[in-house]
């Protein structure tokens, strides 16, 4: 690393940091050969092309149509396949099995809840809280909701019964999404899934994002040049820096050769010829499909496979089951009585107008994404009630209706009269 002498000594600024320690440049990415180049959709992996996690679930369905089997079972097999593998084992299996243990300790969480409503019953000097007693209600509702999670939890790592309420979600979504990404690359649409799920609204969407990026643009600009005007006139400092950004300034992405959105997004960026040429298009696809839609890498014309789509996904929500309604435990306002049906909960009803809703977005899906995840969501459902039928989800025991009672004047016993026979039956013995 050289270092700008001043004085006869050599010393460190800001500016050579910066520029010792500056990663490697990158490889060009786009426009090299001046060739007209568009901005399509962002993908749903941030690697660069091609990415491994689509590049995986692509290559597995190619090499199924390769054996001779037809496209419109490749998507289900496949789909059968990455869920067996990846995702029925642990997220739907094992975790079905943690639930069905984890209703037989529901008593002890209603104990739990029970023994602390009680105690801060019992240890209130007077039951008239006056004004404030709307807000201590919703304290308390609060208290027994946080108190709870932290008994479930608790009793989950004493008994080892895990029944991971995020990662489920999570990790099927992510997998989906780079799966969703490979059946779109062999498809060849240059739009990406985001702006396939914007739909009509992609227009809108880009007309309130195209002033914040120039804002961005302009504010990065006018940083980038206030920081060239604040440097030091040192020639040996300047000779460093140039030879510093000698290589990375010939990178597309260099500050003075691209806006902030294409340094932000650079790994989105390639050819417009890019997808006509791609080994990953695959053109049987095109005289592969239905009787009313044969190109399985257009959207439907007629509108069929997203009205199935959005119905499977609507009854996908409909039918999967609740989690186990939480028991009876004391409370001082009303007998909080188990349900003899589970609820279903605030997300699962948001995802039900989702659902409802999904039909817009899936108008503009290439037919063959739309099947794989018609395929995907009737996979996922099957193995379910299999699991459902299996392991069945036991209802927690219902406590009794009338809450404990402390011991007053009224409610003990009157003993007067077997003391006063006492004697009696002492003189009788005697």
């Amino acid at each position: 690393m050289s270092l700008a002498l001043g004085r006869g000594r050599p010393y460190i600024t800001p500016f050579t940091l910066r520029a010792a320690f500056r990663p490697p440049a990158r490889p060009p990415q786009v426009c090299l050969t001046h060739q007209p180049c568009v901005r399509r959709g962002l993908l749903t992996t941030a690697l660069a092309d091609p990415g491994i996690l689509s590049a995986l679930p692509a290559n597995l369905m190619a090499g199924l149509y390769e054996t001779g089997i037809p496209w419109l079972v490749v998507f289900p097999l496949s789909a059968l396949a990455i869920r067996s593998i990846f995702i029925y084992p642990r997220y739907q299996r094992q975790r079905r099995i943690n639930q069905t243990r984890a209703a037989m300790l529901q008593p002890l969480v209603d104990a739990e809840i029970s023994n602390a409503m009680l105690r801060e019953r019992w240890s209130k000097q007077s039951r008239f809280t006056g004004i404030g007693g709307l807000v201590q209600q919703v304290q308390r509702r609060r208290a027994i909701s946080k108190f709870r999670s932290t008994i479930v939890k608790q009793l989950e790592e004493d008994f080892n019964t895990p029944t991971w309420p995020w990662i489920s979600r999570i990790i099927p979504l992510l997998i989906l999404l780079a799966v969703s990404e490979g059946v779109r690359r062999l498809c060849g649409s240059k739009d990406g899934l985001l702006s396939i799920l914007g739909g009509p609204f992609q227009r809108i969407i880009a007309w309130i994002a195209t002033p914040v990026t120039s804002l961005a643009s302009g504010l990065w600009s006018f940083t980038f040049a206030r920081t060239a005007s604040t440097q030091p006139d040192s020639p040996t400092l300047d000779a460093t820096l140039n030879i510093a950004d000698h290589d990375h300034a010939q990178t597309p992405a260099h500050e003075n050769s691209q806006t902030l959105v294409q340094k932000l997004f650079g790994t989105f960026f390639e050819r417009a010829d890019f997808y006509e040429s791609s080994t990953w298009t695959q053109t049987s696809l095109r005289s592969a499909g239905f009787s009313w839609c044969q190109d399985l890498t257009a959207p439907d014309p007629y509108k069929i496979l997203p009205a199935i789509f959005s119905a499977t996904f609507f009854a996908s929500i409909w039918f999967n089951p609740g989690t186990p309604k939480e028991g009876n435990f004391y409370s001082d306002e009303s007998p909080k009585q188990a349900a003899p049906k589970p609820k279903r909960t605030l997300l699962q009803k948001v995802f039900l107008g989702i659902a409802a809703l999904s039909i817009f977005p899936a108008m503009n899906m290439p037919c063959a994404l739309l099947w794989y995840f018609i395929s995907n969501i009737a996979v996922s459902r099957l193995q379910m009630g299999r699991l459902m039928s299996k392991f069945p989800v036991l209802h927690p025991p219902v406590a009794c209706k009338r809450p404990p009672m402390m011991a007053s004047r009224s409610d003990r016993l009157d003993f007067e009269p077997l003391k006063r026979r006492q004697p009696q039956l002492s003189q009788k013995k005697a």
